[in-house]
């Protein structure tokens, strides 16, 4: 997410909606998706093939970072559905442009829904609890999120 100019778009996205206009960067961000991740992306599944050329490339998109059913005292509801859409812009260009190369892309949107940042049962770390780890899958996200998605491109490879 960060060649895709995340933390920018995350920072607007969590001042409060007087403080700035998120609009313009989500913008911003939505072109370079579209203009410049496919070349990006397709240089890197060439790295991997040319090292691996047998090798089963699987990439997972990603997951809705927050709640966008109520406002939070992170971010409003407003503005997690506006870096939600976000999202679905990346995976779309993601799966596009995996299965352009050869690759399996897993979209695992679905599987996190209800799980955002904000929701009654997050698989989302945040908070200065989560150190490092902000905004990545708890340890239920990823078994519950990324790994049935996974296993389900393994079970189809064989």
């Amino acid at each position: 997410m960060a060649d895709a100019g995340f933390v920018p778009v995350l920072l607007e996205c969590v001042r409060p909606a007087w403080m700035s206009d998120s609009d313009p960067i989500i913008d911003t961000a939505v072109a370079r998706i579209r203009d410049e991740l496919p070349g990006r992306l397709g240089g890197v599944l060439e790295s991997v093939r040319a090292r691996s050329p047998q090798a089963r490339v699987v990439i997972t998109g990603y997951p809705h970072l927050f709640d966008d059913r109520a406002d939070s005292p992170l971010i409003s509801a407003e503005r997690a559905a506006q870096l939600n859409d976000w999202t679905d812009e990346l995976n779309a260009a993601l799966a596009a442009g995996v299965e352009e190369e050869g690759a399996v892309f897993v979209d695992v949107t679905d599987r996190f829904r209800g799980h955002g940042v904000g929701s009654a049962d997050p698989w989302i770390l945040f908070g200065p609890d989560a150190g490092d780890h902000n905004l990545h899958p708890t340890e239920r996200g990823y078994l519950s999120g990324y790994f049935p998605g996974l296993l389900g491109q393994a079970a189809r490879a064989r």
